[in-house]
């Protein structure tokens, strides 16, 4: 009886290493860039030498590639195709936690996995018992891997889904998975800061945080959150910014943002949601400027976050936001200094984070307006003008005290704030 229970054991532990992903149409090369996940479900180490893997015509024995073949419980393995060490790099870096593996023959099973018709992905232990058995299903993108949702509910169809992120998740938790729904402890530490979504797209990460944070298995994505782009291991220092983009820290591919208005999501390494943002195409008025948060401790979602960048690069990748408020105050205020002034002032206006575009006139006491000094610009939460003390004709205006009138609006010009503020000129006739 004891004998036959501990026979029964040995069976349940090697039967709790399970098929987790199967990415049988690459993107990339047919030849070197397939691969099989493997995932141990159970409380116990299980040795993987002697196990063999393959299709319903032939099987191959799995061998190791750096750490022998020992699977810890909860630990993935990911059997890559043995040509890719040497020939590929598709998905580097890998994760450094996987257990790494590859098997004794040119390709899995007898060719390759088969992009035109299903085929079993079987494993079969040592003593010859299959273990798992999963017939993949067709009509994934090139690149998009099937993954299983429930790690100990079986390889039945209905458990099984496209996978989400371009390249698939080789040695990190499956993107289908329900861990992808908790909130992920990157919030609030990285966030996207700045989205250049005309002409030459790039997107500019930050990093809140003292931690240099590696996005090894991170993702991000357009409004097709389905389709998520692979990045790789680029780090993220501490308090530090990072341009994802041809010139940066270059996905899998690029998701062509819409220019009338789209979404970006990032992703970390189990596929959790650690930021997002929307924007409206008409946000910047057709000019070739980026969208500009404001302060990265701002809510994303929120409209009045954002603004148009207001140099004339249009854009501030990799460096301090031009709109950047340093602290948000809570009403509009406008003042002149030096006041009272006999050649010029310098006007310095504050408002709130929501604000992107700014009126600033000056009336005299008549209650005239005699110089449009800026005329719906695009600002942040602070801004300067200067004022020579002449009308909008270019003539000198007489000596006397003068109105600064402040308006701040949101992309929509709806007017959110107003200001007034006075100053003294004394160089007139």
């Amino acid at each position: 009886m004891i004998f036959s229970a501990l026979l029964l054991l040995a069976f349940e532990a090697e039967g709790e290493v399970v098929l987790s992903e199967v990415m049988f149409d690459p993107a990339g090369s047919e030849y070197y860039d397939e691969f099989v996940e493997l995932y141990n479900t159970g409380p116990d180490t299980v040795d993987l030498g002697g196990w063999r893997i393959g299709d319903g015509e032939e099987l191959d024995r799995i061998k190791p590639l750096d750490r022998g073949t020992l699977l810890a419980p909860g630990q993935f393995a990911l059997v890559l195709d043995s040509g890719y060490p040497e020939r590929s790099t598709t998905y580097d870096p890998l994760p450094p936690e996987a257990l790494l593996l590859t098997v004794d023959d040119a390709s899995f099973g007898k060719g390759g996995w088969s992009n035109t018709s299903p085929e079993p992905v079987r494993l079969v232990d040592p003593e010859g018992q299959e273990v798992a058995r999963y017939v993949y299903s067709l009509g994934n993108r090139p690149g998009y891997s099937d993954e299983k949702a429930l790690l100990d509910r079986g390889d039945r169809p209905d458990n099984w889904r496209d996978s989400r992120v371009e390249g698939g998740t080789p040695g990190l938790p499956n993107s289908v998975s329900p861990q992808a729904t908790l909130p992920s402890p990157y919030q609030g530490r990285v966030v996207i800061n700045e989205v250049m979504f005309r002409g030459d797209e790039w997107v500019e990460l930050y990093n809140i945080s003292r931690d240099t944070i590696t996005l090894v298995g991170w993702s991000f994505s357009d409004a097709d959150t389905l389709h998520r782009r692979r990045l790789p291991g680029c780090p993220l220092p501490p308090y530090g910014y990072l341009i994802l983009g041809e010139e940066g820290c270059r996905p899998s591919s690029w998701p062509a943002l819409n220019d009338d208005g789209d979404e970006v999501f990032l992703f970390d390494q189990m596929g959790r949601l650690v930021d997002h943002m929307s924007y409206e195409g008409d946000w910047t008025e057709g000019r070739d400027a980026s969208l500009e948060r404001v302060n990265p401790t701002l809510t994303s979602m929120d409209p009045h976050t954002w603004a148009p960048c207001s140099v004339p690069e249009g854009g501030t990748p990799g460096g301090r936001n031009s709109t950047f408020l340093e602290a948000l105050p809570a009403s509009a205020s406008v003042s002149a200094s030096p006041d009272p002034f006999r050649d010029r002032t310098l006007i310095t206006y504050r408002v709130p984070a929501e604000a992107s575009w700014v009126r600033l006139w000056v009336f005299n006491v008549r209650g005239q307006r005699v110089r449009k000094l800026l005329e719906e610009v695009p600002s942040g939460g602070e801004g300067r003008a200067v004022w020579d003390g002449r009308d909008d004709r270019g003539e000198r205006l007489p000596t006397g005290m003068y109105v600064l009138y402040l308006e701040a609006m949101d992309h929509r010009r709806k007017v959110l704030h107003r200001a007034k503020g006075t100053v003294a000129f004394t160089g007139g006739f």
